[in-house]
């Protein structure tokens, strides 16, 4: 049996040129659409074409990385939140997140879930989810059998509120998704 294969960590100027990469494909993704040629992602990271696929070998390997620092990104914001004191934020960090990547959404809505590179994405969500969730139960303002499978169920409905056709459209949409989930839809007199 092998041993098990350990990655090198990446040299200064190989992490700069990755980083680069990933900084212009959210970029062009975001400006000219998932589609554009990788090509023209190299082209606005100043790298060859042979960088971006030595680093990501596809378009979908592009998607992932960015899913991944995406998540990155939402973990940072609920350490950096309350989560006892305002556990709604750990809504309103889903919805940034969402907003941040409403061009890139929709692809990763439709990778397949059992997929392993995606699978561990979803993976990675759900342990952030699981590390903020007791603190939010323990603010008593949320009902004490939210899960993790609610929240992920939440997470969907937010990312179906991106369907305005500008970032005014999408912003009033995603505050209005957001206002439902928070405060419900009924009356609570007439509940």
């Amino acid at each position: 049996m092998a041993p098990p294969r350990t990655e090198k960590p990446l040299r200064s100027d190989a992490a700069e040129r990755r980083q680069a990469v990933l900084a212009a494909a959210r970029r062009v993704f975001t400006e000219e659409g998932v589609d554009v040629p990788i090509e023209r992602i190299a082209q606005e990271a100043n790298v060859g074409r042979a960088t971006v696929h030595r680093n990501f070998f596809d378009r979908r390997g592009l998607l992932l990385a960015l899913l991944d620092e995406e998540l990155d990104q939402f973990a940072r914001d609920l350490l950096d939140a309350d989560l006892e004191r305002q556990p709604m934020a750990l809504f309103d960090a889903f919805s940034k997140l969402s907003l941040n990547n409403s061009a890139l959404l929709p692809h990763w809505q439709s990778m397949n879930a059992h997929e392993e590179a995606f699978a561990k994405l979803r993976t990675k969500f759900s342990g952030i989810v699981s590390a903020a969730l007791p603190a939010v139960l323990r603010s008593g303002a949320v009902r004490p059998d939210l899960s993790v499978a609610d929240i992920e169920l939440v997470a969907g409905m937010l990312g179906a509120a991106l369907k305005g056709q500008t970032v005014n459209e999408r912003q009033a949409m995603t505050a209005r998704a957001l206002d439902l989930i928070k405060t419900g839809v009924g009356r609570e007199s007439l509940l």
